[in-house]
Order: structure tokens, then C-alpha cells, then sequence
């Protein structure tokens, strides 16, 4: 009688929670408050411009990643951990360019009116907006991390960041981006995303900021340590000066890192005030927003989802592996074309 009496209170609760679902579920699909800013606000020429722009760097950013991610393989350096944090980072990049800027631009291409269909289309944009460059920023926090600790702590370096620890922080990051994402669309429906919009903004321009600094000042200290060292080795032993070129080539990963920061910096700078601004206006004071504020915060959207590209572009060609893979594959095109042509190849003129 008892255990029949929790199973008919646990059947209840749970059937509360389905209709509490249903509710919200509806709820989202009636008010339609996405951050995708209004596209009939838009000219038509607008919107042709930003399609072409997202189309054209959606192919950028397929072609750029699916290529890092087999220059990796065919290197074999994926047994290293920060080129596995990498390899992640390309994935999530990867789903930015598959999944969606195509949804961007059937949102910018065919909907353009406000229906219950587009409004569900939003809400699956919103979600994949939120959850993919998050996990991108968060990875690149994280294979700064990496090249920090292998900068101040070389010699145990590989003792702190297993494998097993790389992969917990692979599967927090998703967690936070997952959370996140959904605080995000369910605040948006409820006028409550301006005040989330502050604190995410300012949360994770306070964190990029400091690492930015904090990375550079340590990076500048550690390379002009190296750079005495080779000066002082230059004489030496050949064992010496093959220890310091492997000290010299493992830095390379860490002057990259430089360079992303500062790519990540620019990119996201203008989409946090813009969207700032934007959410002030649609969530806090509840005004329709100018059709420039619009255009402006789709322009930001498309600076955001360049990003994704320059990391492959950056981490290619400053990995001279994978520089040779490009150069290689660069090379055999130029064979293939002349012989296309009839034209005797450099190979066969030797």
C-alpha cells in the first residue's frame, strides 16, 4: 500500500513536469523572443550582401578546418594533448560552419516575415549560436591554459595535463556551453536575457582579458628567457643545441596563442557591444530596434563566425607540419595541371 502510494506521487510529479514542459514549449514558440535581430528591418540588397558573406565564409571555415583536422592526422601529432584540445576546437568550429551559418542564411533567404515556423527555427538558432562559439571560446581559454603550464612548468608539464585530465575539461567545457545555452533561450522568452546578456558579457570579457594579459606577459618573460639561452648555447655542444631547438620549437605553439587571443579579441569585441545594445533595447526597454542596430548586429554575427575560420587558418600556417602537408598537396595540384595540360612536369625536366 505504502510502495503503492510513492509510485502514484512519483507518477504525478512526473506527469507535472511533461505539462510544465508543454507550457514553456509553447510559450517559446508564441512570443518568439530570439536574439536574431528582425530581418524585416533589412533591405532586400542587406540581406543578399550578408547571405553571400555567411555562405562565403561558412565554405572558408569548412575547407580550412576539415583540412587542420587531416593535416593533424597525416602528422600524427594527435598523441599530443594540446593538439587534441585543437582537433576539439576544430570540431566545434566544424558544427559553426555545417549546422549554423546554413541556418543563418535560411533565416536571412526564406523567412523573413514572422511565423510560428520561423519562429521555431529561431529558437534552434539561438541554441546552436550560444553553444558552438561558446565551446570554441572556451577551448581556446583552455589550450591557453595548456601552453601556460607547459611554459612555467616544462619539466613536469606532462605529469599535470594527462589525458585524462585533457578530456574532463573537454566534457566541462561542453557542460558549461550546454547550460549556458539553455539559461539563454529560456530567459530570452521571458524578457529576462538583457540582465544574462551583462553578466555573460561581462564575465567573459573579465576572464579573456586577464588571460590575454596574463599569457602575454608570461609568454614575453619565458621567450625572452629562451632567446639568452640560445644565445648562450650557440657555442656549445651539439646535445646542448639540440635541447635548446626543442625548447625553441615547443614555444611556437605558445606564440600562436598570442595570435588567437588576439584574433578572438577582435572578433567578439564588437558582437558584445553591439549585442549589448541591441538586448537593452528589444528586453529591458521593450522598443523596436533601428533597422541600423539590426544590420549592424548581423554584421557582428558574421565577424563571430569568422573567428572559427581564422583559427584554422592561424594554427596552419604557423605549424610547419602541417605547412608541408599544404605545400605537398599545393605542389602535386601544379603537376597534375601541367601534365593536364602537356607540359613536362619539374620532375620529368630533372
Amino acid at each position: 500500500m505504502i510502495l503503492g502510494f510513492f509510485k502514484e506521487r512519483r507518477t504525478t510529479a512526473v506527469i507535472r513536469k511533461f505539462k510544465e514542459t508543454q507550457i514553456i514549449t509553447v510559450v517559446m514558440t508564441a512570443s518568439c523572443q530570439s536574439v536574431f535581430p528582425g530581418r524585416h528591418n533589412l533591405s532586400p540588397a542587406t540581406r543578399a550582401t550578408l547571405t553571400a558573406v555567411n555562405v562565403i565564409v561558412a565554405c572558408s571555415n569548412i575547407i580550412s578546418n576539415m583540412f587542420l583536422v587531416f593535416a593533424l592526422r597525416r602528422t600524427k601529432q594527435l598523441k599530443k594533448v594540446a593538439c587534441q584540445f585543437i582537433l576539439y576546437l576544430c570540431i566545434s568550429d566544424l558544427c559553426v560552419g555545417f549546422l549554423l551559418q546554413p541556418l543563418v542564411s535560411v533565416l536571412l533567404t526564406f523567412f523573413v516575415s514572422e511565423t510560428d515556423k520561423e519562429c521555431s527555427i529561431e529558437l534552434t538558432g539561438q541554441a546552436l549560436s550560444f553553444i558552438f562559439p561558446q565551446i570554441s571560446g572556451v577551448m581556446i581559454m583552455i589550450i591557453s591554459l595548456d601552453r601556460f603550464l607547459h611554459m612555467r612548468f616544462l619539466n613536469r608539464y606532462s605529469t599535470i595535463m594527462t589525458h585524462r585530465r585533457a578530456m574532463l575539461l573537454v566534457i566541462l567545457n561542453i557542460s558549461l556551453s550546454a547550460i549556458i545555452t539553455t539559461c539563454s533561450v529560456i530567459l530570452s522568452v521571458y524578457y529576462r536575457f538583457f540582465w544574462f546578456n551583462v553578466v555573460l558579457v561581462s564575465v567573459d570579457t573579465l576572464v579573456v582579458l586577464l588571460i590575454y594579459l596574463f599569457y602575454t606577459f608570461t609568454f614575453q618573460s619565458v621567450h625572452r628567457h629562451t632567446e639568452m639561452l640560445r644565445k648562450r648555447t650557440q657555442n656549445n655542444s651539439i646535445k646542448m643545441e639540440s635541447q635548446k631547438k626543442i625548447h625553441y620549437l615547443d614555444l611556437t605553439l605558445a606564440k600562436t596563442m598570442v595570435f588567437i587571443l588576439t584574433s578572438l579579441t577582435i572578433c567578439y569585441t564588437p558582437y558584445f557591444i553591439v549585442g549589448l545594445v541591441w538586448s537593452y533595447w528589444k528586453y529591458y526597454a521593450r522598443v523596436e530596434t533601428s533597422a541600423f542596430l539590426d544590420g549592424l548586429l548581423w554584421w557582428c554575427f558574421i565577424l563571430v563566425y569568422l573567428n572559427s575560420t581564422l583559427n584554422a587558418v592561424i594554427f596552419s600556417f604557423r605549424n610547419k607540419s602541417v605547412r608541408h602537408v599544404l605545400y605537398y598537396f599545393i605542389q602535386r595540384r601544379e603537376c597534375i595541371s601541367d601534365q593536364g595540360d602537356g607540359r613536362p612536369s619539374s620532375t620529368t625536366e630533372m
